[in-house]
């Protein structure tokens, strides 16, 4: 199979994956429970292959140690700046229960620009 077939192929799979999430989290979110709560084993399922193929994309692009490394700190600095802007938009928008959605609407964002 060609490099950039399967290059194209995996990033159609995050996609679609994305989308699945989005749909698991929204079907399956619970107001004391949250998102992942015992029961659910789809949602960490899902997740657990979108970070399988995201990976296996990296490697079909032959990434490097370092470049890991330093994607793994962009990741962790993303992580953070996101939990700070999720409470800000907790802190604002509290009294509405739809808040909680709001990182699916970045990740619907992230899927959509992958097939770009």
């Amino acid at each position: 199979m060609p490099s950039w077939f399967a290059f194209r192929l995996v990033e159609i799979l995050i996609s679609i994956l994305s989308l699945l999430i989005i749909i698991a989290a929204v079907t399956r979110y619970h107001p004391t429970l949250g998102f992942f709560h015992p029961e659910d084993r789809i949602l960490p399922i899902l997740l657990a292959l979108l970070f399988f193929f995201m990976g296996f994309e990296w490697g079909i692009i032959e990434m490097r140690t370092f470049f890991t490394l330093f994607a793994g700190f962009i990741f962790f600095v993303a992580m953070a700046m996101g939990i700070v802007i999720q409470m800000q938009i907790r802190q604002i928008l509290w009294r509405s229960s739809y808040h909680v959605f709001a990182p699916l609407i970045w990740l619907l964002f992230v899927g959509m620009l992958k097939l770009l």
